[in-house]
C-alpha cells in the first residue's frame, strides 16, 4: 500500500521554467534493503525542472518564515501593519452602519408584508420569506460586528503578538498539520529556478504577512539549496 503523505507545501511551489505548479511525488526506493520512502515535489508538466525534496523544501520554507516573519522585528512590523490595517477596517466598518441598519429596516418591511399575504392564502411568498430571513440574519451579524469595531478604537498589541506567537508554536510544534496551517497561510508561492541538478536550484519564496482582501504585503526571500 502507498504511505500517506502530508505534503505541506500543496498548491504553493510553481515551476520558475513553464510556469506549471509542482505535485506531491513520491515512491520507495528499489536498491535499499527496506526500501525507503523518497519523497519530492515534481513539476506538473513534466518541462525538465528539477524536481525538489519535500524535506528540503518544507525546511527552508519554515527556517526563513522564521527568520523573517516571526523574528522581533518582523513581529514588531507585523504588529504596526495590523494596527494600520485596523483603522482601514474600522472606518470602512463605521461606514457601512448605516445601510446595513436601513436594509434591515426595509427587510423587515417586505416579511411583515409577506408574512400578511401568506395568512390570506398567498402560498407563493414562502420562499422569499426564507431568503429574506436568511438574509437578515447575515446583516445583523455584520451590523454587529461593525459596531463592536466602532466601539474599540485600538487593537491590543499583545493581543497580536500572542496570535503571532501561537503561529510561531504551531509551525515548531512537530504536528505536520499544524506546520501546514501556517505554511498554508503564510506562504504565497515559492519559485524553483530552473535547474538540473536537485542538489543545487534556487528557491525564490515569497511570505504572505498580512492580507486585507488583497494580495497582501510580501517578503521576498531567496536562498540557495546545496
Amino acid at each position: 500500500m502507498k504511505a500517506k503523505v502530508n505534503y505541506l507545501l500543496t498548491g504553493k511551489i510553481v515551476c520558475g521554467q513553464c510556469g506549471a505548479l509542482y505535485a506531491g511525488n513520491s515512491y520507495r526506493n528499489p536498491k535499499s534493503a527496506d526500501k525507503t520512502l523518497l519523497t519530492y515535489y515534481k513539476c506538473q508538466s513534466k518541462c525538465g525542472n528539477t524536481s525538489v525534496r519535500k524535506d528540503d523544501i518544507e525546511r527552508i520554507a519554515i527556517e526563513q518564515l522564521v527568520e523573517h516573519c516571526f523574528s522581533d522585528e518582523g513581529t514588531t512590523q507585523i504588529v504596526a501593519r495590523v494596527q494600520e490595517l485596523y483603522k482601514q477596517e474600522k472606518q470602512q466598518f463605521t461606514n457601512d452602519i448605516e445601510p446595513i441598519k436601513k436594509e434591515l429596516e426595509e427587510l423587515d418591511k417586505k416579511i411583515e408584508n409577506w408574512i400578511e399575504a401568506l395568512g390570506n392564502g398567498v402560498k407563493s411568498v414562502v420562499e422569499k420569506i426564507k431568503q429574506a430571513e436568511q438574509r437578515k440574519e447575515a446583516l445583523e451579524y455584520e451590523l454587529q460586528r461593525a459596531e463592536v469595531i466602532q466601539n474599540t478604537n485600538v487593537l491590543d498589541d499583545a493581543l497580536i503578538l500572542a496570535i503571532i506567537n501561537d503561529k510561531k508554536h504551531l509551525l515548531l510544534s512537530g504536528e505536520e498539520e499544524d506546520k501546514k496551517q501556517v505554511l498554508q497561510e503564510y506562504v504565497d508561492r515559492v519559485v524553483i529556478q530552473p535547474s538540473t541538478d536537485i542538489n543545487q536550484y534556487d528557491a525564490e519564496i515569497t511570505y504572505r504577512v498580512f492580507s486585507n482582501g488583497d494580495e497582501g504585503n510580501r517578503t521576498p526571500v531567496r536562498k540557495q539549496v546545496i
